[in-house]
């Protein structure tokens, strides 16, 4: 098993620590990753079948890489499986093109969305790759990414129509109570296989 890290020159790590069963991590970046840029590191992905995790956490690729990315990681040749985004710029602009992904590749099993602006919308954008057929994602991290219980009837239907998703964390989002409530209660339901559910 091979993983991938980009860290970006002349940009040295300030801090990283475990929050909320999330990896992310802090670094002083100023300009985004540029797309011609992010489609030669891509290159990678789909031409190395022992590349099977990438850690991009902490790095400024925003929605145009993550286009790029997407567009990777659809490739047949792509063998990602597990795939760490947490604080990229991100937001719900990206989230149709990850809903793409979800529901053509199978490989995927980890995916870390952490510490980004993605709301409600693009949760709900998201939640459709998520109840594809073939979607095999089994842990998804969405740690402070803006959201509230706006939300949490599409997150519902995830669990109770998708079987492999067995960890959730939802933590540092304002779900409220009633948000909260709607989780659990799909979370009790006997055909979902959520195994755990974090939400503080």
């Amino acid at each position: 098993m091979l993983g991938f890290n980009l860290y970006r020159r002349h940009s040295p790590w300030d801090k990283t620590k475990e929050k909320g069963g999330s990896p992310f991590y802090w670094q002083q970046l100023v300009n985004y990753l540029t797309s011609s840029f992010c489609r030669g590191i891509f290159s990678v992905l789909s031409n190395n079948w022992n590349l099977t995790e990438l850690k991009l956490s902490g790095n400024n690729l925003g929605d145009p890489g993550m286009k790029v990315l997407c567009e990777t990681l659809q490739q047949p040749t792509c063998n990602i499986r597990r795939l760490w985004l947490g604080q990229c710029c991100l937001s719900h602009q990206c989230c149709f093109n990850i809903s793409s992904v979800l529901s053509n590749n199978q490989k995927l099993v980890e995916l870390d969305l952490s510490h980004n602006a993605l709301g409600d919308f693009g949760i709900r954008l998201l939640c459709v790759g998520l109840r594809h057929l073939f979607c095999n994602l089994k842990k998804l991290w969405l740690v402070n990414c803006r959201l509230t219980s706006a939300c949490c009837e599409d997150l519902a239907s995830v669990l109770s129509t998708k079987h492999s998703l067995t960890r959730l964390y939802l933590g540092e989002n304002a779900l409220g109570d009633s948000g909260v409530g709607i989780s659990c209660e799909k979370a009790k339901n006997p055909q979902c296989n959520l195994q755990k559910l974090g939400v503080s």
